[in-house]
């Protein structure tokens, strides 16, 4: 599935034999390849299963399970999308429970979506894929770094004239990682990313003293949920999800909130929350105060849980709705909340 504006685009990619290798898996894409400036947003998805026409053969997740591949019939698919399946559909869902970044790769002069923790990266691992070919820091897509001015233990603090001192306008954030040496190998050569390997949230500074970092006030900041320090030069794909759309309404952003009561998922309410094609991102926040009130999804007065674990999209066709959960099974806190933008 695609869809592109000239320098913006939107897909799914889909981790197969020829594009994957080690912890990589390479992106093809006009306005990406051989562009080592372009500005990708990744959010991953548990399986195919939202391409899959309504009544078709659905495996639910099983918590735990965290390396099991589920099979259907090619048949199974609707192809209309413009997206090769020939590969992967053999794959129904195929857990990954690594948090992941994007990292350009001089050595094939592409993208690549990385587990950042070096671990195998599964065939038929899928991913809903937003991109820029360029920055533009006015419009708020650019890259953030980590420097011993704007960082402090576990929190980064932004700086754009556009969402600064404006709780109700969130970002998405990617973690982007430096390109590795160039060797003779096909695949870019994995090195040590351990000190990049944690959860990811965003969250508006309104002197509440959240997560231990006054910072700068009315500052949005990227922070390690684990509460463990950003390196400096650790770097993020930022994007403002209310640049260029209006109103935070206009841009198809929710705010979606654990109540605490589905097990290890939080349902997503967004528009087309009916239709399973629909593409989702969504980044980890907290501190919801400040979102307008019709845009909250779920208890508007939680704490703002910091969610440790692995996420990933999926499609809940008992109460059709798309749902973000943890991989590893673990329960989504009451609190634990998301920023999620759907086109």
């Amino acid at each position: 599935m695609s869809g592109t504006r000239s320098h913006e685009a939107d897909f799914i990619h889909i981790a197969e034999r020829p594009n994957t290798d080690g912890p990589y898996t390479i992106l093809t894409h006009e306005i990406l390849d051989g562009n080592p400036g372009a500005l990708i947003h990744v959010s991953r998805r548990f399986s195919l299963v939202s391409l899959a026409p309504r009544g078709a053969f659905f495996i639910p997740f099983v918590p735990g399970l965290t390396s099991s591949k589920f099979h259907t019939p090619a048949s199974r698919f609707s192809s209309d999308f413009g997206t090769d399946l020939s590969l992967a559909s053999e794959f129904y869902g195929v857990a990954n429970n690594h948090y992941i970044a994007v990292m350009y790769s001089l050595q094939v002069r592409r993208w690549v979506i990385v587990n950042i923790d070096g671990a195998p990266m599964p065939l038929g691992a899928v991913f809903n894929v937003w991109a820029f070919a360029s920055s533009d820091v006015r419009q708020g897509f650019y890259v953030h770094r980590a420097t011993a001015d704007n960082t402090l233990f576990n929190t980064s603090s932004l700086d754009n004239f556009g969402f600064n001192g404006r709780p109700d306008q969130p970002m998405l954030v990617t973690p982007r990682l430096p390109s590795p040496p160039i060797a003779s190998t096909p695949f870019p050569t994995p090195y040590d990313m351990s000190a990049l390997c944690h959860p990811i949230c965003v969250w508006f500074n309104d002197r509440d003293g959240r997560i231990g970092y006054e910072g700068r006030t009315g500052r949005w900041n990227i922070a390690y949920a684990d509460y463990l320090p950003i390196p400096t030069g650790a770097s993020f794909n930022v994007f403002w999800v209310g640049a260029n759309y209006g109103s935070f309404s206009d841009a198809h952003v929710r705010i979606c909130v654990s109540d605490g009561s589905m097990s290890n998922q939080v349902p997503c309410r967004v528009a087309s929350t009916d239709n399973p094609r629909t593409l989702l991102w969504y980044t980890q926040t907290m501190n919801f105060r400040g979102y307008p009130e019709n845009l909250v999804y779920g208890p508007r007065d939680a704490p703002g849980t910091p969610n440790p674990n692995v996420t990933c999209l999926s499609w809940d066709y008992q109460r059709n709705v798309p749902v973000i959960f943890n991989e590893n099974g673990a329960r989504m806190e009451r609190g634990v909340g998301f920023v999620v933008r759907h086109f």
